[in-house]
């Protein structure tokens, strides 16, 4: 028992014991954990001190920037008012300065304009003068400069020989245009200029040696125009115009030796005739435009003369079958008896009806081959081969009565035929038949009637075409190209050996390529209308 008292108490003794050192080491540590508390409020305390000084750091810092920047600008504003000032002062020291040299120096300088301005006035004065003498000669040696390139270089499209006097020939041909009718008064202004003597001017003194240099310049212009205007088409004016306006400026640089030079005026007629024969070339091709049209008809003439004649044939040939039909019912009947004749009646009665409708029908298409009686009345030249006033009145009824021409330009004749009128009619046969009888003494064959050549002048055929009322395009010069080609080598040949030679070369050149083809040159002489 005192054992177990012992051990209890020992146990109480050990555990208060315990008691008393866990208690005390309890405080120790609650104590230690207030210390740390406080301590570590402490450190709270200022994180959160230094928390709110970082964070109102920059209204501090804002706040003193911007009184800074205040201060500043007051100072700026301060400083700059005393800047202007200065500068205000100064830029009115500079004005005034300036305003007053300005003065002196504008004073000086319109001493100086007008001074260089009655000099420049002087020398513009001078240097016009001189400016309009060097144009002058620039524009003279521009015109020389131009011809002589031209007539080195050519124009163009040159012909072999030129065709003389067309212009004339093509007014005369178309006399009646108004065209035709200036152009005949600018010829008579033309020759007017030369017999008064105001196509060409010059200085020589002494009358006889002006009399030889103006004529001398007056030919070589007179050559070299109209050689020009005697290539005149439709289409080439303004070729020959330029044309025209170089040899002007060439002949008076090479009169200029003798003082002499064509006038201007002269040289402005030129060009109108040169106008009005391209007007009348317009007008002829317009002609030849009409001509095509009634070719065009006439195409459609033969084909109404072609079907009548198949119609009268047909109608023909019907008659004469059905009047053999007649003919055997006719002996048939003849031979039969009473019985039989009602039936061979009945079958004459038919075949006389369809010989009735046979002979309309062959009236019908007679009718209609009166129509073949239209055609062409020609009326043609050739020069070459006749002479002048030699004209073959002839007629055609070719669809292309110029087939005709070509025909009759054959081998048989060393040139081509002109033609001077193709005159349409309703019945060509008669027209022609009166016309010959009309000009019979005229006629150059008085042996065989056939040959319908006569020899009187064109304008009274014309005349008398005229005087029947019939209407026609008429060419009254012939062109005969190449007769006066022909013409024109034969002098060339003649005054040149060097181009006789080459000439005979190369017609035997030719005939050798002739032969070599096989060409004969054969064709039909028969002079007849088919």
């Amino acid at each position: 028992m005192t054992i177990i008292l012992s051990i209890f108490l020992f146990l109480a003794i050990f555990g208060t014991t315990a008691f008393a050192v866990l208690f005390f080491r309890a405080n120790l540590i609650s104590q230690k954990a207030e210390e740390e508390a406080r301590a570590a409020m402490g450190e709270a305390k200022k994180f959160e001190e230094a928390y709110i000084k970082i964070k109102n750091a920059p209204k501090v810092v804002l706040e003193k920037a911007t009184l800074e920047a205040y201060r500043l600008e007051e100072t700026a504003k301060a400083k700059g008012k005393e800047l202007i000032n200065l500068a205000n002062q100064e830029k009115n020291i500079i004005l005034e300065t300036a305003k007053a040299e300005s003065l002196v120096l504008i004073n000086q300088a319109n001493q100086v304009k007008e001074e260089a301005l009655e000099e420049a006035k002087q020398i513009t004065s001078d240097a016009n003068k001189k400016v309009k003498e060097i144009k002058t000669q620039i524009k003279k040696l521009e015109e020389v400069a131009i011809a002589y390139d031209n007539k080195i270089n050519g124009y163009g499209d040159e012909y072999l020989i030129p065709i003389e006097s067309i212009i004339d020939e093509l007014g005369n041909e178309l006399a009646y245009t108004e065209p035709a009718k200036q152009l005949k008064e600018t010829n008579k202004n033309i020759r007017d200029s030369i017999k008064k003597g105001i196509a060409a001017k010059s200085k020589i003194l002494n009358e006889e040696t002006k009399d030889k240099a103006t004529e001398f310049v007056l030919d070589a212009f007179l050559g070299k125009v109209e050689t020009s205007i005697s290539k005149v088409k439709s289409d080439n004016f303004g070729k020959l115009k330029q044309e025209i306006t170089d040899s002007f400026v060439l002949v008076n640089l090479n009169g200029a030796a003798f003082q002499t030079e064509i006038t201007k005026g002269f040289l402005d007629l030129y060009l109108e005739k040169l106008k009005w024969g391209s007007i009348l070339q317009k007008i002829k091709g317009q002609q030849q435009e009409e001509q095509r049209l009634i070719r065009e008809k006439m195409r459609e003439e033969e084909r109404v003369r072609k079907e009548a004649e198949k119609v009268e044939k047909e109608a023909i040939k019907e008659e004469e079958a059905v009047q053999k039909a007649l003919a055997v019912v006719y002996e048939k009947m003849a031979k039969a008896s009473e019985e039989e004749r009602e039936k061979y009646e009945q079958q004459i009665n038919e075949l006389n009806e369809r010989v009735t409708i046979a002979e309309e029908k062959r009236q019908r298409a007679l009718s209609m081959a009166q129509q073949t009686k239209m055609g062409h009345v020609y009326i043609i030249s050739n020069i070459g081969s006749f002479g002048e006033d030699v004209y073959k009145i002839g007629l055609t009824r070719r669809l292309e009565p110029q087939d005709r021409i070509d025909e009759l330009g054959d081998s048989s004749v060393p040139f081509t035929f002109d033609v001077h009128a193709f005159i349409k009619s309703n019945d060509a046969p008669a027209l022609e038949h009166q016309l010959h009888k009309h000009f019979i003494l005229n006629q150059v064959n008085k042996v065989n009637h056939r040959k319908e050549f006569f020899r009187v002048p064109l304008s009274k055929i014309r005349e008398e075409v005229e005087k029947l009322g019939l209407e026609s395009n008429w060419t009254m010069t012939a062109e005969a190209i190449q007769y006066k080609e022909s013409k024109y080598i034969e002098k060339l040949i003649d005054s040149d050996p060097e181009t006789r030679k080459k000439w005979e070369s190369r017609q035997l050149e030719l005939d050798d390529i002739d032969l070599g083809s096989g060409f004969t040159g054969e064709k039909s002489d028969d002079d007849s209308e088919d």
